[in-house]
């Protein structure tokens, strides 16, 4: 039942990402058509709010922004893109065995960080409030708790298989 919470989660998550990426992409071509920023519905929720200024911000490509990557590179994705892979690793089949658990328990916790991070700088930095990022912040915590709750339960499982072993 856990799993197809999360794969119900990620399912969301990739949905706000994709939305994200439209976002970005738009309002990039935009830019280089020398057209005026186009309105995007989540602009208009509510007033002050801009979730596409937050997006396509400084912030909203932050692996050049903590210089991993060279800004304008080939990797210098948006934020979107790498929410759109770790939704996606979600839906695999990572609960089948205790070492790619592990690791993607240690991805959780690096997307409970970056959301940290991110919903900081969107509040005391870039002073908006985005609809979208703040969807992609409860998702990444609701994904993290649903799967540390089956990891849990692998563990249990693991353990009751052990005594059987030595018994």
């Amino acid at each position: 039942m856990a799993k197809a919470i999360i794969n119900l989660l990620a399912l969301i998550g990739l949905c706000v990402a994709g939305y994200a990426l439209y976002i970005e992409i738009e309002t990039v071509n935009a830019e280089k058509s020398g057209l005026s920023a186009p309105s995007f519905f989540c602009d208009s929720l509510f007033t002050g709010a801009s979730c596409s200024k937050a997006i396509t911000g400084p912030y909203g490509k932050v692996l050049s922004v903590w210089g991993i990557v060279k800004k304008g590179s080939m990797l210098d994705v948006p934020n979107s893109l790498i929410g759109s892979l770790f939704y996606f690793l979600a839906m695999t089949p990572w609960n089948i065995n205790p070492v790619i658990a592990d690791l993607f328990m240690i991805g959780g916790l690096l997307s409970l960080a970056f959301s940290a991070y991110l919903a900081y700088i969107l509040r005391f930095v870039l002073h908006e409030f985005c609809i979208i990022c703040v969807s992609s912040y409860v998702i990444n915590i609701t994904l993290f708790i649903f799967s540390a709750r089956e990891r849990m339960r692998m563990i249990k499982v693991e353990d009751k298989s052990k005594l059987k072993k030595v018994k």
